[in-house]
């Protein structure tokens, strides 16, 4: 069987799609053709897709993309004959997603072990509509199934990285993105994890970490074939089981001893933390401030830490001179532009290398769109987008400001001699000028925080996926003309 898989790539963002990688294993290691494509990276995307001719297309899909993975889907639904499979965070929180025209399958929570059973079935001939995580639409009749036990983490293949390696050119860039566990015991309101965890009660352990000697074997299996670098582990916190971590720290120093970054979150950075990641290789850490104004923080997006904790901890990641990039989001619900400058202002107090800003985007059944919707701070025309960078689907007396703070918040943290003067500049509507600043600023800091894949291959993928984007648009543009 022939199985296609389609990712559409965000914006200026570089690291792998893991969870798809992941279901490219799985329908690898059951024998079948397996081909990635990138539309927004590929020109040929489209030729390319009819050319495999797919008894399968598998998409994974965050919330903000969904209408363009629908439009591809029809689109090639149009051109070939398949069964569409789309999984990722939207179908999971949105199982009402497979009531779309052209969805035939959708696959909630973790799908590595649901993709097999699928796959095997439909190679065997044997009926696919009774497999738990599932729903499947049969003669527009949706068959609803419920969500299986939590796998053990270390019995799941590797990722499968050699499909997207002709568009990421792991040689060239020399970083690897790996995922040393699964789940965040956390309930910070604006995230998936809170909902997932409901989903998944009484299924197992919500947060696992994987087994140190798993994790460094599939690390030195990567090294060796792609001439890694350093290593980005992508958990949300890395450091949530102290024991694991000095153990894995001790070990990945003596079997890896590459550089590395990583998630942390504030109160659980220590003094012996902070020691052990720069001893262990650690040339960067990422961490959420989020607001800076602890009201906001504590009751609307409930991250229980204060301003001191957050300046401790980057005060010891300083200590030990390892670099930190801080993320945070403005445009919060009941946020007045006095709170945004809060978040300016304890970002430099705690003067990271790069300051990481989004515009917060409420998705649908979380428990801060729930209090946004409550308080009837929704936008009639609410929409999410499909990045955090372009607007606010909440209602403001200051979205343009909002808008603008975003695009010229890293230069103030960086500059803060310029703050009087951006207070002034936020005033004007959202402008090129200010977002060409936010990117160019980006790339600097990329630069700056020795990100050791920034080299000529990153500025080329990302003028190629700037021009396929233009001909993906233009294709999607087309399509939609051609159906109205």
């Amino acid at each position: 069987m022939r199985v296609l898989f389609v990712y559409l790539k965000p914006s200026a963002d570089i690291r792998d799609p893991l969870g798809l990688l992941y279901i490219v294993s799985v329908a690898k290691n059951e024998g079948n053709e397996t081909l990635l494509l990138i539309p927004n990276l590929d020109r040929e995307f489209l030729n390319k897709a009819i050319a495999f001719r797919p008894d399968m297309i598998c998409y994974s899909v965050t919330t903000g993309s969904e209408q363009n993975y629908l439009k591809i889907n029809a689109l090639l639904k149009e051109k070939l004959s398949f069964l569409s499979v789309f999984g990722g965070p939207h179908p999971t929180f949105y199982p009402e997603f497979i009531k779309e025209p052209g969805v035939d399958v959708i696959c909630k929570g973790e799908g590595e072990d649901a993709c097999r059973e699928l796959l095997r079935n439909i190679s065997e001939r044997r009926d696919f509509s009774r497999i738990h995580n599932l729903s499947v639409k049969i003669n527009n009749e949706i068959v609803k199934n419920e969500i299986r036990p939590l796998a053990d983490i270390n019995n799941i293949a590797f990722p499968d990285r050699s499909l997207i390696n002709e568009y990421y050119k792991y040689r060239n860039y020399g970083i690897l993105d790996v995922i040393s566990g699964r789940g965040c015991p956390y309930n910070c309101t604006y995230c998936f994890n809170n909902e997932l965890k409901e989903y998944y009660s009484g299924k197992g352990s919500y947060v696992r970490k994987r087994d140190i000697t798993n994790l460094i074997k599939e690390v030195k299996i990567y090294i060796e074939e792609y001439n890694i670098k350093a290593i980005r582990f992508v958990d949300d916190i890395f450091i949530i089981d102290k024991r694991w971590f000095f153990e894995f720290i001790e070990r990945y120093r003596r079997e890896i001893n590459l550089p590395y970054c990583c998630h942390v979150r504030a109160d659980l950075v220590t003094e012996s933390v902070a020691k052990g990641l720069k001893e262990s290789g650690c040339f960067l850490v990422i961490i959420g401030i989020e607001s800076g104004n602890e009201r906001l923080r504590r009751d609307v997006l409930k991250r229980n830490m204060s301003n001191e904790q957050i300046s401790k901890a980057c005060a010891l990641l300083s200590k030990y001179k390892i670099k930190f990039e801080t993320f945070n989001m403005i445009g919060l619900p009941q946020e007045t532009l006095s709170d945004a400058f809060e978040t300016v202002e304890l970002n430099v107090k705690c003067r990271p290398a790069y300051s990481w800003i989004s515009i917060i985007q409420p998705y649908p059944g979380t428990e801060l769109y729930r209090f946004a919707a409550d308080n009837d701070l929704l936008e009639t025309d609410y929409r999410i987008e499909p990045d955090y960078h372009s607007s606010s689907p909440l209602k403001s007396a200051h979205k343009n400001e909002i808008i603008n703070l975003h695009d010229l918040f890293a230069i103030a943290v960086q500059f803060p001699f310029f703050i009087p003067l951006i207070k002034r500049l936020i005033r004007f509507p959202p402008n090129l000028f200010f977002k060409v600043m936010f990117y160019v600023y980006k790339i600097y800091s990329y630069i700056k925080v020795d990100w050791v894949q920034f080299n000529y291959f990153f500025v080329k993928n990302m003028i190629s996926m700037l021009i396929a984007s233009q001909c993906l648009s233009r294709q999607l543009k087309k399509y939609d003309k051609a159906r109205f």
